[in-house]
């Protein structure tokens, strides 16, 4: 395998995708090439490139982004954010206070519902009866 080429990690987001994109050019590589070697649609490559910055990306998109970067031959771990990292930008997100919710219905009901019930049950029993009589 070629030398991997080593990026600044102080690059911005931007500069990844414009990193990445100069890389397929260079190298005359299609999206629908690309596609038959990761297995993805074009239209998803195309989206990882534009996305190679977001913190947002799923373990999958990530492991997608290294495999598209090792195809053409850029090293992109000093970019990629560690679970970690990740973990500790969305832990600084304060938390909503939700009300208590009470989803249980009041016990006052319950006696509409047996009524309810046992009403259906002596309808049915009765026309039962008359059916066979």
């Amino acid at each position: 395998m070629k030398d991997i080429e080593k990026i600044d990690p102080s690059l911005g987001s931007a500069e990844l995708s414009n990193l990445l994109r100069q890389k397929r050019l260079e190298k005359n590589i299609s999206f629908e090439q690309l596609s038959e070697q990761m297995k993805l649609v074009p239209e998803k490559i195309e989206d990882l490139e534009n996305r190679a910055d977001a913190i947002d990306l799923s373990p999958f998109e990530r492991g997608h982004l290294r495999n598209y970067a090792t195809i053409l031959d850029v090293d992109i771990s000093s970019h990629l954010m560690s679970a970690k990292q990740i973990e500790k930008t969305y832990s600084k997100l304060r938390t909503i206070q939700q009300k208590n919710l009470n989803l249980q219905a009041p016990r006052n009901t319950r006696w509409l519902v047996t009524l309810i019930v046992l009403f259906v049950l002596l309808l049915v029993v009765y026309l039962f009866v008359d059916l066979f009589s």
